[in-house]
């Protein structure tokens, strides 16, 4: 099971991932952390905050995220 911590704000997106053990992936280090753009949804909108959503399913190779 992937755990995703999301903290979006008017600058900046942090967004970290770790599995069960703390590791994002065996072997790896203990936090894989990605830094985007804006998600402050009073700036992105509706569709801004759709596209940011979709970049972190793809930098965290997610597929389909209800599975």
């Amino acid at each position: 099971m992937l755990h995703i911590g999301i903290d979006a704000g008017g600058t900046r997106t942090r967004v970290v991932s770790l599995d069960e053990t703390g590791l994002a992936e065996p072997g790896s280090t203990p936090i894989n952390e990605s830094i985007l753009g804006p998600g402050n949804f009073r700036l992105l909108g509706e569709t801004g905050v759709r596209e940011l959503v979709q970049e972190i399913l793809e930098i965290l190779l997610i597929d389909d995220p209800q599975a």
